[in-house]
């Protein structure tokens, strides 16, 4: 819920932010958020005394809004977490001295921070920064060491925008200065440099939504959209050598990504697309020995959901005197998901439903009805698959169908197929791309 603005024009929102921050710094101390993977890593504390704190040079905040007309809510969340900051280094033993000048967006942020507060005889270097965009709320808090520009704390996060964010802010701030003592009891003489560099991203996927996230998870804020092919992400100081993972979501929401690895330069990150997949299985089982089947799946989301069409032509017969075959053709579609497994095991295992349309033919010469059709549900189909190679695997499945019963038209009564034993299939899969 984000602050309303007649709320703004009567003058509370000062009031109602100060207290606000208050409790927020009082509650700091007991609950402290993690921060982003591989962004500000927090050092152990030491065991040893510590020095007087020093004092930090605390910069304006670095502020955006993708819609102009929030850019004053923008400013005000943006207030609050310098605000909240600047509160929390006071009562951790800090000295602070409020930077009137803002840093310019052109220059290396921890350089620049640095030296400017060297140059007026600071120890630390404090930046805020945060962008609205869409109702949520990206910030970040970065302080860096005035001696050599290095990353001593910080933290970050994504949050709906409303006054509960205000709190998060605060408990974000209380987060980054306690790693700062921790930095200055274990890592005082370690330096750890962060990118001077924002990071570009580009895809042919127009409006796609692109992330930062940290390596094994599916998560993370969004930071920029893509436009014109491109886009040149916010400034974030993580370190030289950080694993990220940089992603884009289109507006179907399919998802491309690639693992890149922060040096000295900044990387180059083009995004594409993904080529559609298809697997192709065969296979047979109990109750259709006499046939085969074959299914087509098509993936929503590489290697995890997809579609599948699956057909099956088989015969049913009892070898027994004066029988005649019965032919079977059955038609199943639905939607199809892997469980647990990653995509790399040689093992997975998955969970798939849909509908069945079943035609049924007699073959025996007879004045009555010989074409019949059945309508079926599969609501339990349980499949594994193991990989032999790359592009081929070995799959089973178990299932169970129940027959929907069209009173007159099919074979098959109301109720589960096959007496209510689940059927065996097994067979072969190939991987096309």
């Amino acid at each position: 819920m984000a602050i309303p603005t007649h709320i703004r024009r009567i003058g509370l929102l000062p009031l109602l932010l100060a207290q606000l921050l208050m409790l927020g710094s009082l509650s700091a101390q007991d609950q402290v958020p993690s921060a982003a993977p591989d962004q500000v890593p927090a050092a152990a504390a030491g065991t040893g005394p510590q020095k007087a704190p020093g004092s930090v040079r605390l910069f304006p905040a670095i502020v955006s809004a993708d819609d102009p007309s929030q850019a004053d809510d923008a400013a005000t969340y943006a207030a609050s977490l310098r605000s909240g900051l600047d509160q929390s280094l006071k009562a951790a033993g800090y000295q602070v001295a409020m930077a009137d000048a803002a840093l310019t967006p052109d220059l290396s942020e921890p350089a620049q921070a640095a030296d400017l507060a060297h140059t007026a005889g600071n120890d630390w270097a404090a930046v805020c920064a945060l962008s609205l965009s869409e109702g949520r709320l990206s910030y970040r808090v970065a302080i860096y060491d005035s001696a050599d520009g290095s990353l001593a704390a910080g933290d970050s996060f994504s949050v709906l925008s409303g006054l509960g964010a205000l709190r998060t802010m605060g408990d974000s701030a209380a987060a980054a200065v306690g790693r700062l003592g921790d930095y200055r009891a274990g890592h005082a003489g370690t330096v750890r440099t962060a990118v001077s560099y924002r990071i570009a991203v580009s895809c042919p996927s127009e409006g796609a939504t692109v992330r930062i996230e940290s390596p094994g998870l599916k998560s993370g804020a969004p930071t920029g959209k893509i436009k014109n092919g491109k886009v040149l992400l916010p400034y974030f100081p993580f370190l030289q050598g950080s694993t990220l993972v940089v992603s884009a979501t289109t507006k179907l929401l399919q998802r491309m990504s690639t693992t890149v690895t922060l040096e000295t330069q900044a990387p180059l990150i083009e995004l594409m697309p993904r080529k559609p997949r298809f697997d192709i299985l065969v296979g047979t089982g109990t109750g259709r020995l006499l046939g085969a089947g074959a299914e087509l799946r098509a993936y929503i989301e590489p290697d995890w959901s997809f579609l599948f069409l699956e057909d099956r032509l088989y015969s049913g017969f009892d070898f027994l005197p004066g029988s005649s075959p019965v032919i079977h053709e059955e038609s199943w579609n639905g939607l199809g998901w892997y469980l647990f497994f990653p995509p790399e095991s040689r093992f997975r295992m998955g969970f798939s439903l849909g509908v069945g349309f079943l035609f049924s033919l007699t073959t025996a010469a007879s004045p009555s009805k010989q074409l019949f059709f059945d309508f079926a549900l599969l609501p339990v189909n349980l499949f594994g698959e193991y990989s032999l190679g790359k592009d081929m695997a070995a799959w089973m499945s178990l299932r169970s169908a129940f027959s929907v019963g069209t009173e007159g038209s099919g074979l098959l009564a109301r109720g589960w197929m096959g007496n209510g034993t689940p059927a065996i299939s097994l067979g072969w899969l190939w991987r096309r791309k």
